[in-house]
């Protein structure tokens, strides 16, 4: 089993800062899609990382985990049906898009003046509150 899962990508700004999760969260394992570039930021400052290509492997990754943060939308909503254990961070939907209906748990809402974010892509340039990445 492993203790903590995060998937920290997705294609908007709201991703995990790579500093930010080395600083806090260095013995977590770091999940992406095989074709998301960003993990090779997570992987070069020596940050554990496992990929997946599917759903069935994605599925397969969530059950090892004791423990999930997300801040992708699509793994989430797959983590919230498979795990009670899963606390998503995302600042682009409103709650009740955020939230899997079989859920029983609480929504926190930010008071970031970007929030709900325009979901502005990454490779873009910086997001309108002129920031590279949204900072959980």
């Amino acid at each position: 089993k492993i203790p903590a899962m995060v998937f920290p990508g997705g294609n908007a700004h709201q991703i995990m800062p790579p500093e930010w999760a080395k600083r806090h969260l260095a013995d977590a394992t770091f999940a992406f899609h095989a074709q998301d570039a960003f993990q090779k930021e997570y992987v070069s400052l020596g940050l554990n990382a496992c990929f997946f290509s599917s759903t069935e492997e994605l599925l397969a990754l969530i059950s090892q985990a004791g423990k999930l943060l997300v801040t992708d939308s699509f793994p989430s909503h797959v983590a919230q049906a498979y795990s009670t254990a899963t606390v998503v961070m995302l600042t682009e939907q409103a709650p009740p898009r955020t939230v899997h209906p079989a859920q029983t748990c609480r929504v926190v809402k930010t008071e970031a003046n970007c929030a709900p974010c325009k979901h502005i892509a990454r490779g873009f340039g910086l997001c309108e509150s002129g920031l590279e990445y949204c900072c959980p």
